[in-house]
């Protein structure tokens, strides 16, 4: 299997670039493609299907877009599902908005998800059931964050974590499952940082970016992360891969590309069954190694 060449980025990450503008083209698109409605979140803490909570006194279906901006949380217990086309957790900027929602046992199903935007906040916690969008966005334009605490979260499309310039979004997979059968993105021109715990699985068919023109940091403490391609400090950005008592398995690996990367084994297992390549070009990169490294590639 032939190494990645230091400057080779998947055509299909340059949707992505740069952050604001591709937010706000989704935005756009969105807006624009005939979902039945906009349902804006006007309750305090309550049940996602009450019909009072929400402006409309009507539930968001699967064709719907729904807002929570007003501190709210949307609460999804066991035996209740919810739909939505788009999400928007934390987008009004003008009030400095934030929304929540809390999976509790139920399930929330939809296309795509926006965990803080705009200059907002937003989080979503999963602690059972399941959260299943095909695109998933944490920390759009301003500062999200996604807790798994004993469900799973599940993105058929692509995850991506620190989007636009300015913006923040983490990820913490205490116990549960964090699974893309895309790919996962960490700091595309926002900071991006994922933590995966001891209880925890981070699983990616596609490939792995961190660090694109942003800074992004994945730390597997404990926990497994499995990825095909796996790619650190690519363009202009900073990826960083802590792997500490965990498990990591990945097909290819660059590190560097012409930005900047550093991976670090305290103990612990990286398995990469292709080529690992570290540029020598315009980027810096450092792999620090005090247990195994497996490359059979």
């Amino acid at each position: 299997m032939p190494l990645i060449k230091t400057r080779f980025i998947p055509q299909r990450f340059f949707a992505h670039l740069p952050g604001r503008f591709t937010a706000c083209l989704l935005l756009a698109c969105l807006s624009a493609s005939g979902y039945a409605a906009n349902y804006t979140w006007d309750g305090t803490v309550g049940d996602w299907n009450a019909p009072t909570s929400w402006s409309t006194d009507l539930v968001p279906t699967a064709d719907d877009s729904a807002y929570i901006n007003n501190s709210g949380t949307a609460t999804l217990p066991v035996g209740v599902s919810g739909t939505y086309a788009g999400l928007y957790l934390g987008r009004d900027s003008s009030s400095g908005s934030s929304g929540h929602v809390l999976i509790n046992g139920g399930n929330l199903t939809g296309i795509i998800a926006f965990i803080g935007g705009s200059g907002g906040r937003g989080s979503i916690t999963v602690n059972s059931g399941t959260l299943n969008s095909e695109r998933i966005v944490v920390g759009a334009l301003g500062g999200g964050s996604l807790m798994v605490d004993g469900g799973h979260v599940i993105s058929s499309l692509r995850v991506t974590v620190g989007d636009s310039v300015g913006s923040s979004g983490t990820a913490t997979i205490t116990n549960g499952t964090l699974a893309t059968q895309g790919d996962l993105i960490i700091g595309n021109s926002g900071t991006g940082q994922i933590r995966v715990g001891s209880g925890g699985s981070l699983s990616v068919s596609g490939s792995t970016v961190i660090g694109i023109f942003g800074s992004g940091t994945l730390s597997v403490d404990g926990g497994s992360f499995s990825t095909g391609n796996l790619m650190l400090g690519q363009t202009a950005g900073r990826g960083t891969l802590l792997i500490n008592n965990a498990s990591v398995s990945s097909h290819t690996a660059t590190l560097g590309g012409f930005g900047s990367s550093s991976v670090t084994i305290t103990s612990g297992t990286w398995d990469n069954t292709g080529g690992i390549f570290v540029s020598s070009s315009n980027g810096t990169s450092s792999l620090n190694i005090t247990d195994s490294l497996v490359n059979s590639g």
